[in-house]
């Protein structure tokens, strides 16, 4: 009897032979920074409790205080030195004098006295979470101390460091900055630092709105064009701390000659308001306002395009195949750059004297080399092409070739026969 021969499918991916099960030992950096802190260290952390009496029945809200502590911090501090509190709780290296129970005194604000009385409660325990809610104040207060720092949002950024890009009539500005997170593993603390950066354009909002109204003459039109584009963008104010907001409508309703009530009832229109409070001149009288809306308060607020600048990349930037690869080669870097710059934002943590104060008070002090992990590289192996015209297949090794995209710009394994085309559009 004849056996047939199964034919092979010429049209099939080869089978992978596994030629290594475990690959080779290496060490990868990671962006976690170990942070020594009170959890190394033997240094007792004392805590407080403090407690405030009144002669009438007075209700202490935050504000109030924030008002009394204010006036009292100074005299705990000539007790227990520097101290950090956290929901009115006291924490220092200082212990109470010897035979002393407890700190009283009394302070007044208008016209009414406060007595406070601050007793000690405990010392911490070294592992427990309460350490390591206070080291993320103290990390906190480190940031804090940095003035070149901006916070938008949860990230912080540092305007002195600015990188410029341009090309032809088009300019970019990028704040790089990062998102701090401090995470407890196997009982050592680290810094995970994720670099972020903001990307901000020149022109103001106003600028954008006039080149819209240029172009679309018909109003209807103009102000749907506007609202697709501002309704859910970003804008900067840099006249009040740099602060970003979402826009969630366009009034075209309000102009800056409409009246507002200030803080103080008093009532001024938009124009009157910026010169007053921020010594700014509003040239354009009937552009429309942009709003941003507040869920948690639920109340509104009213920014004019013409001193509120753009962020993000738009289509037209999009469109400058120049700028958008020197802009995105910045942005993704490689890796032992974004490690250098990493440990270039501790550096700037340890240095600052202010800093340098905090750290060496709380026995702390963070390491600019980043953790390494144990891993395990596995050989990618090798891309298997078409035949050559000795028959014999091509092979591409995956990971020693740079221009592996140029590489296996050539015939496939296999590749069926495309004998009807259909295009659709």
């Amino acid at each position: 009897m004849e056996t047939k021969k199964k034919e092979e499918n010429p049209y099939l991916f080869p089978k992978c032979e596994i030629s290594n099960n475990y690959g080779e030992k290496i060490l990868v950096a990671c962006n976690y920074f170990k942070f020594n802190s009170l959890i190394q260290t033997n240094s007792e952390i004392q805590k407080y409790t403090i407690s405030i009496d009144i002669i009438n029945n007075v209700n202490i809200d935050k504000t109030l205080f924030k008002q009394i502590w204010k006036l009292a911090k100074p005299q705990v501090e000539l007790s227990l030195g520097p101290i950090i509190l956290v929901n009115r709780i006291i924490y220092s290296k200082e212990k109470l004098s010897e035979g002393l129970e407890y700190l009283t005194f009394s302070i007044g604000i208008e016209d009414q006295i406060y007595t406070i009385t601050v007793k000690h409660d405990s010392v911490l325990n070294q592992f427990s979470n309460e350490v390591f809610n206070l080291q993320k104040v103290i990390f906190f207060q480190l940031i804090a101390k940095n003035k070149n720092l901006v916070k938008l949002n949860k990230n912080f950024y540092n305007p002195s460091k600015i990188k410029h890009f341009k090309n032809n009539d088009k300019y970019l500005e990028v704040w790089p900055g990062f998102f701090p997170y401090l995470k407890m593993i196997n009982q050592n603390i680290y810094l995970n630092l994720t670099l972020t950066y903001q990307v901000l354009r020149p022109e103001t909002c106003l600028h954008l709105i006039k080149s819209l109204q240029n172009s679309y003459k018909n109003l209807t039109y103009f102000r749907q064009k506007v609202e697709l584009y501002f309704i859910g963008s970003k804008i900067m104010t840099k006249y009040f701390k740099n602060k970003i907001y979402t826009i969630h409508k366009v009034d075209f309703n309000k102009s800056p000659k409409d009246f507002i009530v200030t803080k103080g009832d008093v009532k001024m229109n938009f124009c009157q308001f910026y010169k007053e409070k921020y010594n700014i001149e509003i040239k354009d009288f009937d552009q429309p306002l942009l709003v941003h809306y507040n869920s948690k308060y639920k109340t509104e607020a009213f920014f004019l395009p013409e001193i509120c600048f753009l962020t993000g990349v738009d289509k037209d930037i999009k469109s400058n195949m120049n700028l958008l690869k020197d802009l995105t080669y910045f942005l993704r870097g490689d890796a032992r750059a974004k490690l250098e710059e990493s440990a270039n934002v501790i550096r700037g943590f340890t240095t600052n004297e202010d800093s340098k104060t905090i750290l060496n008070y709380w026995d702390c002090n963070i390491n600019k080399n980043p953790l390494d992990i144990e891993a395990v590289k596995l050989s990618p192996g090798y891309y298997i092409m078409a035949k050559q015209s000795k028959g014999v297949r091509s092979e591409i090794q995956i990971d020693d070739t740079k221009d592996l995209d140029r590489k296996v710009q050539t015939e496939m394994y296999s590749q069926p026969p495309l004998h009807h085309w259909a295009v659709i559009i």
